[in-house]
């Protein structure tokens, strides 16, 4: 360290002090040494030489975090003793943590995925399916342009698998992708946007989840091979021709909280035998089941309180129909048709039967289209039933009828003959006179 131990040499200018084997070890060490100058005689000698460890404790405060694009490191140490530094220790570089396919720590995009540009949203194409993913709405052009229009979905790509984050399906994305079988769609999508699906002929399967509001016009209008489908109570807005044209569509299942039927919403959805209408159903629009040849019966709950004309139209199997009371809807020949009162039910008071009048029993009719609910009975009159004639006294007799005291009869007393010592009497009522 440059010190002399365990004595002193005073060396004059121009000496050189030379040492022997350098030492690095920890510990007290005996290092011979010897000084020289010209025109002097060396002097040599030995000293102790004492060397410490490092006292790493002063921080350089230059910690680096690690990243999902690099590692990092911790804080630099420096020896308070000699200024010597030592690298702190390697944090290993981050994995990345993704959401919607981009990473929340750098923000890149999750490998395999390509964008859609002009938007927030990628895809990735595995196999015979499709991935769809990020946020905000599928776009239609870019999409388009990128995508279906350069696979065109073809016989290797047959599922569609869109990812949470989503929020929209534009319009006509998806029209026409014939080889397309099944979809589906997360629960972060709320409208499924107009011939979003149109004409995608080999889509057998679709869930819609409860967060869609809006299900746009034509949107699965020609979607031939589609068996069945629940639209959920969610579902505020329902495009005309919607599901029309979906000739193998049997069943259909409309949740609690549905309000209205689109025009021309299941025409010629020839395959259909049963659909679901909940309470919360208010109106059914124009042609809404027009065609369905294969449906038989129909419940309409008392909720609907408009039918349009032409709703069931061509619905040629069709035999037994039940509807509420208010509606007046002309079914073809053939159809049964059953009513459901929604009124209140509404008393016909009762009539008491007379001498000369008949009466009634109480009855009840509906307060929305005075039907008779429970029809009154016909009481026959229960006729007169006079006492005996009294005498007026004055030449006429009067009878009482028991059953109602202002019914009476009276007459002329029926006088015999009278003579010079008996007065005529009333063969009635006895009274005499003369």
């Amino acid at each position: 360290d440059g010190q002399l131990h365990n004595g002193s040499v005073t060396v004059s200018d121009g000496a050189v002090v030379t040492y022997g084997t350098g030492i690095s070890a920890i510990g007290t060490h005996t290092q011979t040494f010897k000084v020289t100058k010209d025109g002097m005689l060396p002097i040599s000698g030995t000293t102790q030489v004492v060397i410490s460890d490092h006292d790493y404790s002063v921080s350089l405060n230059n910690k680096v975090a690690s990243s999902c694009k690099a590692a990092g490191h911790e804080t630099d140490m420096k020896c308070s003793k000699c200024g010597a530094v030592k690298a702190g220790a390697v944090i290993p570089k981050l994995d990345h943590t993704y959401k919607n396919v981009i990473c929340t720590v750098c923000g890149a995009l999750e490998e395999g995925w390509t964008q859609i540009p002009k938007s927030q949203t990628y895809y990735k194409i595995d196999g015979d399916t499709i991935y769809i993913g990020g946020k905000g709405e599928i776009p239609f052009a870019a999409f388009r342009q990128n995508i279906t229009d350069s696979i065109k979905l073809g016989s290797t790509v047959k599922k569609l698998v869109i990812l949470d984050g989503v929020t929209s399906i534009a319009n006509s994305v998806f029209n026409n992708c014939p080889y397309l079988t099944s979809v589906t769609i997360p629960g972060s999508v709320t409208n499924i946007g107009l011939s979003s699906f149109f004409s995608c002929k080999g889509l057998t399967s679709v869930t819609i989840p409860n967060s869609v509001t809006n299900i746009g016009e034509d949107a699965f209008n020609h979607c031939s091979s589609l068996k069945s489908i629940t639209i959920p109570g969610s579902v505020k807005s329902i495009g005309k021709n919607a599901f029309a044209n979906c000739t193998s569509l049997q069943s259909v299942v409309l949740q609690s909280g549905i309000t209205s039927l689109s025009e021309s919403m299941f025409e010629n959805c020839t395959s259909m035998t049963s659909v679901t209408i909940p309470d919360s159903l208010k109106t059914i629009g124009t042609y809404a089941f027009f065609g369905c040849q294969s449906l038989t019966s129909i419940t309409i709950p008392n909720s609907v309180t408009s039918l349009a004309s032409n709703a069931f139209s061509g619905c040629t199997k069709l035999s037994q129909a039940t509807l509420p009371c208010r509606l007046n809807y002309s079914f073809a020949n053939g159809v049964r048709v059953t009513k459901v009162h929604v009124g209140d039910a509404v008393t016909d008071a009762s009539k008491v039967a007379t001498c000369t009048e008949n009466g009634l029993t109480e009855g009840t009719h509906c307060s929305v289209c005075g039907a008779v609910l429970t029809a009154q009975e016909v009481i026959p009159a229960i006729g007169h039933a006079y006492g005996e004639f009294t005498t007026n006294n004055d030449g006429t007799h009067t009878k009482v009828c028991a059953n109602d005291a202002t019914h009476t009869v009276t007459e002329n007393c029926a006088y015999g003959t009278a003579t010079c010592e008996e007065a005529a009497t009333c063969s009635v009522c006895g009274y005499t006179s003369g």
